[in-house]
This record gives structure tokens, sequence and C-alpha cells, in this order.
């Protein structure tokens, strides 16, 4: 059983480390676009009101800050913008000189990452490290390019993306340590490495624990977990189409998203939760797509999106807690 947070046309649900905190994006009515936030025990409510559309909130441990894609105005141009418990209003901390896709937040919300495209190299992607109290810096080689970042929760390690030059090549989850060092953490090798393409990431406070999804050509999507430090590496999921990858802070627990096909022919949308060797199927939709899962630092409480097959129907921002989960 779950709790529906927010029904309407909502987006892009996150949870706080905490549990107690859920953002989204909210559309109210047409041409306004804010984000809404839900406090246990209080009524949701929207937390901007700029006139700027606002997109794919994210929110630290305890839910006091919380980071967002804000559109600058012009077009092509998205930047991210940050409301902590010190702001009166939203502060943009990355004004990216192009259009941002990807960011992630540290666990005290003092830190955060953002890829972009530039306007003068549309082609090539940069990830950028913001930290408070110091200039932003561009971590990822101008000549490469990467993307889709995601944080440790300590703020120690960056992860991203690193895309090859053609598409017929495999890409590759680089890590980057506070030192400024780099390295591949999850590549292919031998003398003709298949074509794995990896995408929808996630790690652990003090990034010793990645997940990911990744599809080779003509096979289906998988979905693994590797323990940097005992380098246990594990397939925990696979399907027609497998991925949105999350891992609670402290690494026990995993969720994500399967989509197969039944043999009547219908589309089958599932939302899976796993820690240790327990599994369970936390959703299964014939009718709707479940979508975007957020969990919190214990894995307990778990927040997605259901998202209605047809157009301005109502969407719902779900959640429920590690008591409630029962396989449907």
């Amino acid at each position: 059983m779950y709790t529906v947070i927010k029904k309407g046309q909502v987006y892009y649900p996150s949870v706080s480390g905490n549990g107690k905190v859920v953002a989204w994006r909210d559309l109210p009515k047409p041409g306004v676009s804010e984000i809404g936030i839900h406090h246990e025990g209080q009524e949701p409510k929207l937390l901007t009101d700029d006139r700027l559309a606002v997109n794919y909130p994210r929110l630290n441990q305890d839910g006091s800050v919380v980071v967002f894609e804000r559109h600058g105005g012009r077009d092509w141009d998205w930047d991210i913008a940050r409301l902590g418990p010190e702001d009166e209003e939203p502060v943009v901390v990355i004004d990216t000189p192009g259009y941002s896709t990807d960011f992630d937040v540290s666990s005290d919300g003092n830190k955060i990452v953002a890829d972009y495209w530039p306007r003068e190299a549309p082609r090539v992607r940069h990830v950028d490290l913001w930290e408070k109290g110091k200039d932003v810096e561009q971590i990822t080689p101008p000549e490469h390019s990467s993307g889709l970042p995601q944080i440790s929760g300590d703020g120690e390690r960056v992860f991203y993306l690193r895309l090859p030059e053609t598409g017929r090549d495999p890409n590759a989850i680089w890590m980057r340590e506070s030192d400024g060092s780099e390295k591949p953490v999850v590549y292919e090798t031998g003398e003709n490495p298949e074509r794995v393409q990896k995408n929808s990431f996630d790690t652990n406070e003090d990034g010793s624990v990645l997940v990911w999804s990744q599809r080779n050509s003509g096979s289906n999507a998988e979905v693994w977990r590797w323990d940097l430090q005992n380098g246990q590496k594990l397939k925990v999921g696979e399907g027609f189409m497998a991925g949105q990858a999350t891992v609670s802070k402290d690494g026990t627990t995993m969720a994500w998203t399967e989509t197969e096909k039944n043999a009547d022919g219908e589309w089958i949308s599932e939302l899976h939760w796993r820690r240790g060797e327990e599994e369970k199927i936390v959703a299964r939709d014939i009718n709707g797509t479940n979508t975007y899962p957020s969990l919190s630092d214990d894995g307990n409480t778990l927040v997605w999106m259901w998202k209605h097959p047809k157009i301005n129907f109502d969407h719902e921002i779900r959640k429920t807690t590690f008591e409630n989960l029962k396989p449907e």
C-alpha cells in the first residue's frame, strides 16, 4: 500500500534523506511551473513563486535545502538554483552557459554537481562542482564529453558518465576523488569491447556503493550493484526496459523500474525494492507508468511518480514505507 502525496500535473519527486520531506515539479495551472513540497504531518504547498519555469527538485538529508533547475529567461538556458534555510529567495549557484541536464546535491546541501551543454560547443557536455563559499569549478576535462553526475552524500566523491566520441563505442562511469584525481570504475575491456551503454547511476553516503543500469545493443537492459570496497558486483534486475536505479545513502537498499510485455501484449510497469536478498515489487501497473523512484537514507521510505497513460490526466506522487511494502 502507499499514500498519495499529491495528485495532478506533478512530476519528478524527490524525498529527503530522513524521509520526512518530499518535493516535486508542480504545474498548478496552464503556463505555471513551480516546486511543490510536502513536510510530514502538513498539507502539500507550493514552495516557489518566481514566474520562471522550474524543474527536477532534489533535497538534502533533512529537507532544509532544495536544489532545482530554473529557466534563465531566454531560449536554451537552464541554471541550477538553491534554496536553503538562510535564503529568502532561490539563489542561482551554477549559471550554466547553456542547457543543464542533470545534477545532484550532497547530504548537507553545500555541494552540488551539474552537467550542461555549452552554447559554443553543443555536442560536448561538461560537469561543474559548486561548493558553498567557493567559486564554481569545472571538474571534467574540456576535451571529453561527460555528464549525469552523482555526488556521494559526504561530498567527497563524484561519479559521472564519460561519453565516447561515437555511439558505436561503449561509455564508462568515472570517479573523481576530493583531491581531484579521477579514474574509470565501470568500463569495458578487451580487444573488442562490447558496446555496453551505461546510464541512470547513483551512489551512497561515502561513495563506496555504486548502482547503475546498462544495455548492450540488441539485449535486455540490466541493473547492477557494485560494492567498491569488497569488489562484490551483482546483477539485481533485468528487463526489456530497466533503469532509474537508485540506492539509499546507507548502501543497504536499492530501487529501480522495469517494463515488460505480458502474454496479452500489454506493457507492465514495475517498481522494484531490494535489500540484501529480499526483493519486493512495490507497484505493478498495466495502465500507467511507475517512474522516478527516490529513497530515504535508510531505504525505509520510497517515493515515486505514477504517470497516467493519457495526456493531461492527473499523475500521482506516491509514498510508502518499509513496514507497508508488500508485493502488489
